[in-house]
């Protein structure tokens, strides 16, 4: 009777062995299993459905880091030799017209596009990363060059020809008068004048209209 007890008892031992071997194995599996990203993140697509099988090498997730999102713009070449890393970079999204964002070049990539002739420019914002999402438009002006003490226009009062520019003043009489300037560099809000008939504090008219004429008379619009 001791011995069948005996042998019972080692039987028992035995199966508890296996069995923790079995547990073993099941954890090891479970943890190879086990999805972890390399960055925090967040998720944006699923693939695969709880309960489903994923093959080696298949997408299950899809992750975005939100500060880590990048501008990525086309750049023709003959502007390409001007950029450099680190340069300042405004630039406006469609998705939050009449606001104006920060952001540096982040990286030039040395290559340019056989077809179309453009090189790749990467750009990091440096202000309101929380509000942007993967896919938005955005218009973006890099700043090659500082002028101190500039003298500038509105970008929306002035016209521009091939190598001059023109707008109009009014005058203290409420006409139209038409001047010419030799524009300088500029971005969608703003032109340098470089030279011509400008001058600080002259009253400019906004969004000329190709039926204005000098000498006509016009007013203030209110608010």
């Amino acid at each position: 009777e001791y011995d069948r007890a005996l042998r019972a008892e080692e039987q028992a031992r035995a199966e508890v062995k296996r069995l923790e071997a079995l547990l073993s194995l099941e954890d090891d599996r479970l943890r190879k299993a086990e999805l972890t990203s390399p960055i925090s993140g967040l998720v944006v697509h699923r693939s695969l459905e709880p309960g489903e099988f994923a093959n080696a090498g298949r997408s299950v997730l899809s992750l975005i880091a939100p500060e880590s999102l990048l501008i990525v713009v086309e750049v023709d070449e003959t502007e390409v030799a001007k950029l450099e890393k680190g340069q300042p970079v405004h630039f406006s999204l469609d998705a939050f017209p009449g606001e104006r964002f920060l952001g540096r070049v982040e990286l030039v990539v040395p290559r340019i596009d056989e077809i179309t002739r453009t090189g790749e420019v990467r750009i990091r914002p440096e202000s309101g990363t929380g509000r942007f999402r993967e896919g938005m438009s955005a218009t973006v002006n890099i700043v090659i060059r500082t002028v101190e003490g500039a003298l500038i226009a509105p970008r929306d009062a002035v016209i521009m020809g091939k190598e001059r520019a023109r707008a109009f003043r009014v005058d203290e009489n409420g006409q139209l008068k038409s001047v010419e300037f030799t524009p300088g560099a500029m971005d969608e809000t703003r032109v340098e004048i470089r030279s011509g008939e400008l001058e600080e504090g002259m009253e400019l008219a906004l969004e000329p209209d190709e039926k204005w004429r000098p000498g006509m008379k016009v007013r203030a619009k209110g608010p």
